[in-house]
Formats: C-alpha cells, structure tokens, sequence
C-alpha cells in the first residue's frame, strides 16, 4: 500500500502521520516530506522559468529580425502524445510530451520545433528514450497527421557543458537514433540571454550527426536533405 501513496506530488510530514495511525502506511522513514516538497516545487519552478526564458527569447529574437516570424507557440496537453517505441525484448508505450511546441517563418519557409527543457534531473537512459519517442513519432509519420507538419526538430536546452556531453553520448549510443541526428540539437542554457536573444539564432546548437555547431535557421530541418517549409 505504501508503494500506491508514496509516489504522489505532495505529502506532508503531518499527512505522513495521519496515514500511519490509520494504518495505510506501515513503513517507517526518517524523510522529511515537507522538505521534500519544496524541493520538488524549486524543480518545477526552476523548469518553469527555463521554458518561460526560451519563449521570450525566441520571441524578441524575431521580432528583431525582419526577415522572420514567430508563428506560434504551444504548451500543455494540446500537444502531448505516445508513440509505440522497439525495446530490446519487446515494445513500450513512449509519451511524446514537449515542454513547447513552436514555429518559425523566414524566407524560405516554415521550420517546426519540439522543446526540451533539461534541468539535468532525468537519468540519461530516460532521457535517450524520450529521443526515441521523437524518432518513431517521425518514422512513424505521427507528426503529420496530429499537426500536419513535414518536418520537425527536438532542440534541448540543458544545464551544462557537461551535461549536454553527456546527453549527446547516450543518445548516439542508439542506433536508432544516428540516422536521425539530424533531427537532435542541444545547447546550454547560459547561451541565451535576453539581452543578446538573437544568441538562440547563431550558432550554439550541437547536433547529434556530426557534433559540428549549427544554428537552428541554417540546420537541415530534417533528417533527410529536403528542402525547409510543409
């Protein structure tokens, strides 16, 4: 029974208590459950501002350039999804769940992006699952049919140098991802800032089939060389 209780958000040292006496819980812990949560909550808001940051960087960095639009910019359960994702010794159902969903428009064309806001909390095994949700989403051609879209993008934003080396290595340990590297661009937060926000457009994004430096406008939009729009 404890296992059912304990993985919910928010439990309080009092509310600990209570489930005890009541028999609910029969597990003794030394936790601090109300430090616990405003840990859980720093994370959240800390993950929060990261998406909050990107958005208006992004945003401004259009607005600057005259050559480009912002076309939209999604959050939430609107644009969440699963994908069925080939594991060693079977299948397992992938959320494909971005922090945001955006769009951008410049001379060429239309480019579409999957946001990735890492706060380094997730292991680099989970995190290279989710990659793979994204690479079975555009095999599978799930992207056209939920948002009518061609060609996508992941971009993820992490916390460090490190930590984006460390997330690049695990996902180029999948096959099933090299083909698609293309698809993949990390950067580190630092990198962008709103009182440079054409930083986002230049070159500080690590992709995944080469480790050359790329910017998000001149990076194929694709895993394949086709040409940038719908």
């Amino acid at each position: 029974m404890a296992n059912e209780i304990l993985p919910y958000k928010v439990i309080t040292n009092k509310g600990f208590r209570e489930l005890q006496k009541e028999g609910v819980i029969q597990e003794v812990t030394q936790t601090d459950w109300n430090e616990k949560n405003r840990s859980l909550q720093d994370l959240s808001i800390n993950h929060r501002l990261l998406i909050t940051q990107v958005r208006a960087v992004i945003a401004t960095a259009c607005r600057r350039r005259e050559d480009l639009q912002l076309l939209f910019w999604r959050e939430g359960r609107e644009i969440y999804d699963a994908i069925e994702v080939a594991l060693e010794g079977g299948y397992a159902r992938v959320p494909v769940a971005p922090d945001a969903f955006f769009g951008i428009k410049d001379a060429k064309g239309r480019m579409y992006f999957f946001l990735e806001a890492d706060r380094g909390t997730m292991t680099l095994k989970r995190f290279t699952l989710k990659l793979k949700g994204y690479a079975a989403y555009w095999r599978e051609k799930k992207h056209e049919d939920r948002f009518g879209i061609r060609y996508f993008r992941v971009l993820t934003i992490t916390t460090s140098a490190m930590r984006k080396a460390n997330l690049v290595s695990s996902a180029e340990d999948a096959e099933e991802l090299q083909a698609l590297g293309r698809m993949f661009l990390f950067t580190e937060e630092h990198k962008l800032s709103l009182d440079n926000p054409e930083s986002i457009l230049d070159k500080i994004w690590t992709r995944l089939a080469d480790h050359e430096i790329h910017s998000i406008l001149g990076s194929a939009p694709s895993p394949h060389h086709h040409k940038k729009g719908e």
